[in-house]
């Protein structure tokens, strides 16, 4: 082993449980601030340390930004666009300020901080800009955070975190609920959840989106993929018969209102396997008072909501030939009893 590999596996085991600390701080940093977002955003004041901008006006002030910002530097000219919102607030250099610094965060690939700059416009400037075109900037930006990849210590190429978009395209949603993009962004959410197994929150989402957008492209896609995260959930509550009825419920309503989306024919072919499935669990339940807890009255009961629930099932020859043998077998104790 050569000597820079000692050195690469000195750093890795010194530095790496605090780069995985800094990685972790940012997250819930990351979390919080789109918590704080969807309560309210703190109004930009001026500052007594941070935020003072080089400049006595506003006018000043911006030219001051976009001359460093035409030369190039455009961290100090994003700082100074902030200053000038800081202290200025009701000036009309504001909006343009503001506008330019979430712009800039964008060129600079701070993705997640700038969608916050475009929401604080939303929140503090209304009225004042083309509120299409700063709703696309934050699609966009929620789709930047979706997709783009994080780097982690010494520059090793770390996983996609869609995860942490979710929180803004729901804050776009919200922000417009009319939009022309709101169905895409609602979907993003209940596919996002999707990929992560969190199935409960993206039958959620997509109910919401088909709900709120029954005509919009991405229902019936929706409606598809709610109905089989609601499986998915039923592979997991394996004897849970609510799973299966509200899976089989949304097969049902997915067939029934999209019948030319092309899982259509799946849905049946899924609903007829879960029926099949759910009958296989009541005749075991019957089953199971029978021979093993020994509880004939309560079988008799059992097989009997077997047989009126699924008539057709391919058990039902056998369980109603032993429900015949356990009814023989009371009435026959009973005329015991009776002659004694």
């Amino acid at each position: 082993m050569t000597r820079f590999s000692y050195i690469v596996l000195f750093m890795l085991a010194v530095c790496g449980p605090v780069a995985n600390a800094q990685r972790s701080y940012d997250e819930d940093n990351f979390a919080m601030r789109n918590q704080d977002l969807q309560e309210q955003i703190e109004r930009k004041t001026p500052g007594w340390i941070f935020n003072r901008p080089a400049k006595s006006d506003p006018v000043s002030q911006l030219k001051l930004a976009e001359k460093m910002e035409k030369a190039g530097k455009k961290r100090k000219a994003g700082k100074a666009y902030n200053a000038l919102v800081h202290k200025w607030h009701e000036s009309p250099e504001a909006l343009t300020a503001q506008l330019a610094y979430a712009r800039i965060l964008t060129e600079l690939g701070k993705y997640a901080d700038a969608f916050d700059e475009y929401q604080y416009l939303i929140e503090y400037f209304q009225g004042r800009f083309k509120y299409s075109e700063v709703m696309d900037s934050q699609f966009k930006l929620a789709n930047q955070v979706m997709t783009q990849k994080h780097w982690d210590f010494l520059f090793l190429p770390g996983f996609k975190d869609p995860v942490r978009a979710i929180k803004l395209f729901e804050l776009i949603t919200g922000n417009a609920p009319g939009w022309d993009k709101s169905p895409e962004a609602l979907f993003y959410v209940g596919l996002i959840h999707e990929d992560n197994a969190a199935y409960a929150e993206a039958v959620s989402a997509y109910e919401r989106l088909v709900s709120q957008y029954p005509k919009c492209t991405y229902a019936a896609e929706s409606a598809y993929r709610a109905a089989k995260c609601l499986c998915l959930k039923v592979k997991t509550a394996k004897y849970d018969e609510g799973a299966y009825r509200n899976a089989m419920s949304a097969l049902a309503s997915f067939r029934r209102d999209f019948p030319e989306h092309p899982g259509a024919a799946e849905a049946g072919t899924e609903i007829d396997r879960l029926f099949n499935e759910l009958g296989e669990i009541y005749y075991d339940k019957a089953v199971f008072y029978d021979y093993k807890a020994k509880k004939p009255a309560a079988a008799v009961i059992a097989y009997g909501d077997f047989l009126k629930q699924f008539p057709n099932s391919k058990l039902a020859e056998q369980a109603e030939k032993r429900l015949e043998e356990l009814t023989q077998s009371k009435e026959n104790k009973n005329e015991e009893k009776s002659d004694k």
